[in-house]
């Protein structure tokens, strides 16, 4: 009886897990959708304030493949077609955030990370330094710039920025991204504790 019941509570945990998953990318397109038509748009599929960005990438140093996935999605589907982009152009331009939050999960998750006491949920970001450097170089700035260069150089490529408007664009993307960033290490150290204690992720993986 005793492991029936076990057994029962790992299912319904295990299928409330993936239900956050599926919450989180629904989470992801509405607030790319509207990081577009009401963030300050610049160019199609870009706006100065794209609102799902500090949330995907939260949700990737969370839940990995699923948050890089709602990463990918919320940009090919909110921020590309419900705004009108064609379906090629928007699968293509979203590899900006794809690569982007697979970069920010594989330096997150790497023994390099371990061996700096840095937590892969970005929760203490407020109390070390080696935390702060890593999220101010690799989050702010690297995979940022890399990804601006990937999504908007796609839309250039197939048309929908010109080149007098692709370094307005880049810079959008880059310096909007950044701004909102700044919520990501408040919004990691207030929620990460909640989610541990829900067991929607693993407290024994924080160093």
């Amino acid at each position: 009886m005793a492991k029936k019941g076990a057994k029962t509570e790992v299912n319904s945990m295990s299928d409330m897990k993936y239900s956050v998953y599926v919450i989180q990318i629904l989470i992801v397109i509405v607030l790319s959708y509207l990081g577009i038509v009401a963030g300050g748009q610049v160019a199609q599929g870009v706006s100065l304030f794209y609102w799902a960005y500090p949330f995907f990438v939260l949700f990737t140093l969370y839940w990995g493949i699923w948050g890089i996935a709602g990463a990918y999605l919320g940009s090919v589907i909110g921020g590309g077609i419900f705004i009108g982009l064609p379906v090629h152009v928007s699968v293509i331009y979203g590899l900006g955030d794809l690569i982007a939050a697979l970069m920010i999960y594989l330096v997150y998750n790497s023994k390099m990370l371990k061996t700096h006491g840095v937590s892969k949920y970005g929760d203490d970001i407020f109390k070390s330094k080696a935390a702060a450097a890593w999220f101010i170089s690799w989050i702010v700035v690297v995979t940022n710039i890399l990804g601006g260069l990937v999504g908007v150089t796609a839309l250039l490529e197939l048309g929908e920025v010109t080149s007098t408007t692709y370094l307005i664009a880049l810079a959008a993307w880059v310096i909007g991204d950044a701004l909102l960033l700044i919520i990501l290490p408040a919004l990691s150290e207030w929620l990460t504790p909640i989610m541990m204690k829900n067991g929607l992720i693993d407290s024994a993986e924080v160093m």
